[in-house]
């Protein structure tokens, strides 16, 4: 069974930051699940059966920037009916603010994350991942 397309997917999105206005965003490859070479919070990822919401946030950080969490802030919820490829997925996104060490973040899955590179929250690059704009949108105030 497929998180997503079988059953509602379960997503830690982290938008990570250096506690200075600057967030870091990763390129897609296309070893990637789906929308390939597309900018995206890196550091996010699903919720595993059994796993706490804290200890995904965690271990998403520590998988893909090769860093521990500074603090954690939870901004909401996004739910998204989406169709990617011509198949239906449903995905509920955790959407958390989370505050890294900028000295210690690197690229820790470089098969998944071609480039990775520090924004601020008006100069995101561009082709963003489908669901990064409906969650800018939603939590912008608060970044």
């Amino acid at each position: 069974m497929k998180k997503g397309i079988d059953f509602t997917g379960i997503v830690v999105c982290n938008l990570c930051h250096d506690g200075n206005g600057n967030y870091v965003l990763g390129f897609r490859s296309d070893k990637c699940r789906d929308e390939h070479f597309t900018w995206e919070p890196t550091g996010s990822g699903g919720l595993r059966f059994s796993e706490l919401l804290s200890d995904a946030i965690k271990r998403e950080i520590l998988e893909e920037l090769g860093t521990k969490v500074v603090s954690i802030e939870n901004l909401g919820i996004h739910e998204a009916l989406r169709e990617v490829d011509s198949v239906m997925s449903h995905w509920v996104y955790i959407v958390n603010k989370i505050e890294v060490n900028r000295n210690q973040v690197m690229i820790a899955e470089p098969e998944k994350c071609l480039e990775q590179k520090w924004f601020t929250k008006d100069d995101f690059p561009s082709p963003l991942m489908s669901q990064f704009p409906p969650i800018l949108e939603k939590f912008y105030d608060k970044l």
